[in-house]
């Protein structure tokens, strides 16, 4: 949980990540663009930006504070 009251978490079968907001509403977070397969967790880092382990893939995306989605580590 964040200091703003937002919930992460992974749909590991539907891969994708959604939010829950305070207010109760779920909606899936802007990395269906990115071919997610297989989200199986999930961390921010020290700028508070959203690390996706895309286990899939075998990457980790990050949710960047622009909005903007890209590879932060690869194994390949």
């Amino acid at each position: 949980i964040l200091p703003t009251g937002l919930i992460y978490f992974s749909d590991f079968g539907a891969n994708r990540v959604l939010e829950l907001r305070p207010d109760g509403t779920l909606t899936s977070i802007p990395l269906a663009a990115t071919e997610l397969r297989n989200p199986a967790g999930l961390t921010l880092d020290s700028d508070g930006q959203l690390l996706v382990a895309d286990s899939g893939n075998a990457r980790i995306r990050r949710l960047r504070a622009d909005g903007l989605v890209d590879i932060w580590r690869s194994a390949s």
